[in-house]
């Protein structure tokens, strides 16, 4: 079983309010093509990147991951409840 993160607040929806599975398949294939957080073994990678939203095969050892502390504190915490 494969996990993959919606980065959207709501999911692309029809004029009706249903979901438009069609775009979210396409939305999720091209995103794990681009090599997202379900790319690594490894958990830390794959914490940093869905907190930074940065691809897990860009993230290096030298790699600076910078963004806004109040933005991180709420990503890590969202990413860590998510676990």
């Amino acid at each position: 079983m494969r996990k993959s993160f919606w980065n959207e607040s709501e999911f692309p929806k029809t004029t009706t309010l249903k979901i438009k599975k069609f775009a979210v398949k396409e939305a999720l294939k091209k995103s794990t093509e681009g090599g997202d957080a379900t790319a690594s073994r490894d958990r830390l990678i794959n914490l940093l990147a869905k907190v930074t939203g940065t691809g897990a095969a860009q993230i290096r050892e030298e790699s600076l991951l910078v963004t806004e502390p109040a933005d991180i504190v709420k990503m890590t915490r969202q990413a860590v409840m998510e676990l």
